[in-house]
C-alpha cells in the first residue's frame, strides 16, 4: 500500500480491527508501494517505516496507524519533522531512525521494490471492483455446494451483506461504476461491464431471493436502455480515460 493514497488510508482503518481480531488466524503484512510521481511524501513515508521496523519493530504498526489518521495533515509540513516527532513522542531514538530514513541504499532497495512490483503488474494500489467481487462471493458459493461447508455459508452470508451495504456506492443516477478507484473522476463502467454488472445482480437475485438485488438490476437496466444516459457515461468514460491512461 502507499501511505498517502486516500483508499489505501480508507481500507487500513477496515482492515486493522479484523486483522487484530484474527491474529491467531492469520499472517498480516504490508509491502510498501509509493506512487511517488502522484504522492509528493508517500516514499518519504515508506522510508520512515522502513527505519522504525528495523530500530523499534513493536512501533511499526503503530506508526502506520498514525500515518494513516492523519493523511490529510502530514502533507502541512515537512515529512522529516513529521517522523521526528513521531519517534519523540513514541520514545524512539531519532538518530538511528534518521540515519536508516536518509540511508541511499535504504531508498535504493525501496526503489527495487517499486520496480519488482511494477514488472508483476502490480503498479497501483487496492481498488474495489465490483464484478470481481460478485464472482469472488459466487466462488465461495461454489465452494459450498460442493462441499456443505457451513463456514462457506457463514462466509457468502458476509459478501451478501457487503455487496449490500455497499451497491448504492456504485450507483451514479444514470449508470454503474466500474470500481471505487479513489479518483477524483470515477470510474465509470463501460457498456459491457454495465451490462454484467445487470447479469450478476439477477443471478444474486436468484441465489439470494433478496428483492434488493432484483431492483438494482432493474434501475441499471433503465440507465441503460436511456440514450441520454448512455451518452453522459460515454463522455465520463472517455473523460477519465483522457486523465489517467
Amino acid at each position: 500500500s502507499d501511505f498517502e493514497c486516500p483508499t489505501c488510508g480508507r481500507e487500513h482503518k477496515v482492515v486493522e480491527p479484523i486483522i487484530q481480531k484474527n491474529l491467531s488466524k492469520v499472517d498480516y503484512k504490508r509491502l510498501d508501494l509509493p506512487l511517488y510521481e502522484h504522492h509528493e511524501w508517500a516514499m518519504f513515508a515508506a522510508l520512515g517505516a522502513h527505519a522504525i521496523q528495523k530500530v523499534a519493530p513493536a512501533k511499526y504498526w503503530d506508526y502506520g496507524n498514525f500515518v494513516f489518521a492523519n493523511q490529510e495533515t502530514i502533507g502541512k509540513q515537512s515529512f522529516d519533522k513529521t517522523l521526528k516527532n513521531f519517534c519523540e513522542d513514541h520514545d524512539i531514538s531519532w538518530a538511528k531512525v534518521d540515519a536508516i530514513y536518509r540511508s541511499n541504499s535504504e531508498r535504493q532497495a525501496l526503489l527495487d521494490q517499486v520496480s519488482r512490483a511494477f514488472d508483476n503488474g502490480i503498479n497501483s494500489t487496492p481498488t474495489h471492483i465490483l464484478n470481481g467481487f460478485i464472482w469472488a462471493a459466487w466462488g465461495v458459493y461454489d465452494f459450498f455446494l460442493a462441499t456443505g461447508s457451513s463456514e462457506a455459508v457463514s462466509l457468502f452470508a458476509q459478501a451478501v451483506a457487503t455487496l449490500r451495504a455497499n451497491l448504492h456506492r456504485y450507483d451514479l443516477g444514470f449508470w454503474s461504476l466500474y470500481e471505487q478507484s479513489g479518483t477524483l473522476l470515477p470510474m465509470i463502467a463501460s457498456p459491457f461491464y454495465h451490462k454484467l454488472h445487470i447479469t450478476q445482480l439477477r443471478v444474486m437475485h436468484r441465489i439470494t431471493l433478496e428483492q434488493f438485488f432484483s431492483n438494482y438490476a432493474d434501475r441499471w437496466q433503465k440507465y441503460a436502455r436511456s440514450r441520454s444516459k448512455r451518452t453522459r457515461a460515454l463522455c465520463y468514460k472517455g473523460a477519465f480515460k483522457l486523465c489517467y491512461y
